[in-house]
Formats: C-alpha cells, structure tokens, sequence
C-alpha cells in the first residue's frame, strides 16, 4: 500500500469535524459509537445476532467503498460512518503479517484525500459527507478547524469546550458547538512533551507528561495551570480512573492515587 505517514503526514492539513447529531434516543443496541463498540469492550447483549455468514448468506446489504482505510464503523442511529483515503496515484495491495518486511516506507508523492462516508442502515446506500475546497461546513459537518492535529494524546469534550493537548505541550480549546477559538496555543511548561491523553473532573483538565509531571489547567475559557503533580519518572500511559481513583502507570510502577490515601 503506498505510504503516507512520517514527514508526508506534514504536508496536509488536519481538519478537525464535529459530526453533530440529533435525534430522539435510541436503544443502546442501534448505537456503535466507536472502536470496540460502548465502553470499549467489543462486547454485545443484544439478541439474534449472526453466527454464521459468508458473501451470500446473511447478507443483509453490501456496498463498495472507495479508496483503502482499515477503521472501524461507526453506527449511530439509522447511519453507518466509516473512513477511508482516496490516492491519485497506484496503491498497492494490502498483504498481512505487518506486511511481512516489504513495507517501503517510502513516501508517496500523489494527492491523497481523506473522506467520511456516510451509509443509510437499512439500504447501504450512501455518499461522501467530506467537506469540498474551502468549504468550513455542510449539512452533515456543523464547523471544521484546520488545526496541527496531536500527534500521540487524544483530544477532550468537556463541558461545551473541546480542548486539544499537543504532542510538544502546548494546550487550545474551541467551542464545541460553533467552532469559536476560546484560547489559541498556550504552552503548558517549558520543555514539557506529552504522549498520555488528557482526563477531566472537578472543573479540572490533567495534562501527564513524559517527565511524570501531571499538570492540573483550570477548565473553561481562560487558560491557566492551577497546579503540578510530579511523579518523578518516564511515563507515556493514560491513567485510569476507577474506584474512587486514579491508577497511573510510570516507568517502573503502578500508582492509585485517592483523596486522604496513605502508603
């Protein structure tokens, strides 16, 4: 498959959608909100699902996807999303097994879009719901953000605010109903790098660094960083949150961490 990572990745812009759906409420079973389905568990209770299938047998609909992309579909409602990448250019046949050492990485030098195809449940049929040229938005895209997208943490909703921690420490929130800019790059701490994904309570959003240093930023429209939890050591992981706590794990340890805990 032609390449389009490393220093190609840089030569497009990352355009942030916020898909904004409403509807009535649904029964949880007619909803796949994301990879591994709710929770993240890739596990169903819902009844009378197929066992067996093959091109022909259970087969309730079938339609073809242009491009390649490997991403999981989404499903919420009577709608069916899924990604893909359409090359102007020759793309190889995928083969498994990592690709089994012939992956070049060479980079590709053909235009490649990036696409959000939308599928209607019930009949397959569907369209490219990409926003076109200069467009900012659509009937299906409320607002886009051409932003340097993060590289490794994960961007947070919380409250009406999206906030975005970038790989190299700096920090923005947009609205996440209009698209509005609340506050454009504010760096976090000097020479700070961030791999983990930010977490939120208590009017709070926590940035852990690689250094082990979790910085605590006020939540809402002005940026500020309220305080620093220093753990003393190299560490990527996101941190769970469970049972009253925060499990976060370092180099070499785990660690709970509760309000009015002792060792």
């Amino acid at each position: 498959m032609t390449n389009a990572k490393g220093n190609e990745m840089t030569r497009y812009t990352f355009v942030l959608l916020l898909v904004v759906v409403l509807c009535a409420p649904a029964a949880a079973q007619d909803r796949w909100p994301q990879f591994r389905g709710p929770d993240a568990r890739g596990v169903s209770e819902a009844a009378g699902l197929p066992t067996r299938w093959s091109t022909t047998e259970n087969v309730a609909w079938v339609a073809d996807l242009p491009g390649v992309g490997w991403s999981s579909p989404v499903v919420w409602d009577d709608t069916v999303y899924v990604t893909t990448v359409v090359s102007a250019g020759p793309v190889e046949e995928p083969l498994g097994g990592l690709y089994r050492g012939r992956e070049t990485w060479a980079p590709s030098t053909a235009e490649h879009r990036w696409i959000v195809y939308a599928l209607d449940v019930g009949t397959g049929a569907g369209g490219d719901i990409s926003l076109r040229g200069s467009e900012t938005a659509n009937e299906f895209i409320a607002w886009s953000q051409p932003q340097a997208a993060p590289y490794n943490p994960s961007q947070i909703l919380y409250g009406d605010v999206l906030y975005t921690l970038l790989d190299r420490g700096f920090f923005t929130a947009h609205d996440a109903r209009t698209g509005e800019e609340i506050y454009s790059r504010r760096r976090i701490a000097v020479g700070a790098a961030f791999t983990a994904s930010p977490w939120a309570y208590d009017d709070k959003v926590f940035a852990l660094s690689e250094d082990g240093d979790a910085y605590v930023i006020r939540a809402g429209r002005t940026f500020k960083v309220i305080g620093r939890n220093p753990l003393d050591e190299f560490t990527m992981a996101t941190p769970a949150i469970a049972h009253g706590s925060l499990f976060i794990r370092t180099r070499s340890k785990l660690y709970r961490i509760a309000e009015g805990a002792a060792p």
